[in-house]
């Protein structure tokens, strides 16, 4: 999914090839898992001076909300690993536990 987004954004190409390709391989995606990990505070995201640019986290956050529904593969997971009760992140195990349930139940 990152192709999708970054290409668009910051490479000046168009990553829709990847849903073409995704209809060229649709009997593999049958066996392909898919889990989209995100936060729906990216107040609490830090700069790790690796981002094209920073300031379009939220933007960018969309772009891969937007591509993950998009895609043809039929077994994703989406989870947010903010915790808006408590207003902090989910711990590893918590978000480990989830993905495991999810794999569990589905297959």
């Amino acid at each position: 999914m990152g192709e999708v987004v970054y290409a668009k954004r910051y490479r000046h190409y168009c990553g829709r090839y990847v849903f073409e390709m995704e209809k060229q391989f649709e009997i593999a995606l049958k066996e392909t898992r898919m889990i989209l990990l995100y936060t729906s505070n990216t107040h609490m995201l830090q700069d790790d001076g690796k981002s094209h640019d920073f300031t379009k986290r939220n933007e960018e956050q969309e772009d891969f909300l937007d591509a993950f529904e998009r895609s043809r593969i039929e077994n994703k997971f989406m989870f947010d690993v903010y915790n808006s009760f408590s207003e902090t992140y989910h711990s590893r195990d918590y978000i480990a536990a989830k993905v495991i349930d999810w794999l569990q139940q589905k297959y």
